[in-house]
């Protein structure tokens, strides 16, 4: 799922995978962990690199 990195407030790792991506979304799992409101637009943007890397 998400790791968080060494230092807090810096950002967030996801699986390279489009499954791991779609159960974060559902979960709200990235707006948890940034604290807020995460546009829809920013997924689809996610959904399409991890898809291109295939």
């Amino acid at each position: 799922m998400i790791e968080h990195g060494k230092l807090p407030g810096r950002g967030a790792y996801l699986c390279d995978n489009i499954e791991c991506l779609e159960k974060a979304i559902k979960s709200k799992r990235i707006e948890k962990n940034f604290e807020m409101k995460i546009e829809e637009e920013i997924y689809e943007n996610l959904r399409g690199v991890m898809i291109d890397k295939k």
